[in-house]
């Protein structure tokens, strides 16, 4: 592959990627008479995991909330010596990560949240779908608060 289209290749696909993960909720095909899907991604990702399927539950008539977890995504946030370079490694091993406060509970209202507005876009059913490390949140609260009415 010559150089200047491995370049565009990638400004594309940093492009792309920015694009996606500038917002955090994506709605297609509101009005639906379907259900609605709520996509939920996996560690280290994204709302921009989704980008593909989103565009293919429009044309089948669904819509779709793919959101950014706290924490991740477009929410996420760097050590500042993780952005100095050369990368200092002790001081990056002695700084608490920005985002290491963020547990399950945020990720899980975040979640819940998406959850709760897809209802309102479709049919009033969702499908909720996920991956990776997503099925913590999808077992953990959210199934039995939306499911069956129960949150403990």
């Amino acid at each position: 592959m010559k150089r200047r289209s491995l370049l565009k290749l990638m400004a594309l696909g940093t492009a792309g990627s920015a694009a996606a993960a500038a917002s955090s909720r994506t709605v297609l095909a509101a009005g639906s008479d379907k259900p609605a899907f709520v996509l939920i991604h996996g560690a280290w990702h994204g709302a921009w995991a989704w980008v593909d399927m989103i565009p293919l539950l429009a044309q089948a008539g669904h819509a779709s909330v793919s959101i950014d977890l706290p924490g991740a995504g477009s929410r996420t946030k760097f050590p500042r010596s993780f952005l100095n370079r050369p990368l200092d490694r002790a001081e990056f091993a002695k700084e608490r990560s920005p985002v290491g406060g963020i547990g399950q509970e945020e990720r899980t209202a975040a979640a819940v949240s998406a959850v709760r507005h897809a209802a309102t876009l479709g049919n009033g059913k969702v499908v909720l779908v996920g991956h990776s490390s997503a099925i913590l949140i999808m077992a953990w609260r959210t199934l039995g608060e939306l499911c069956c009415g129960v949150a403990e």
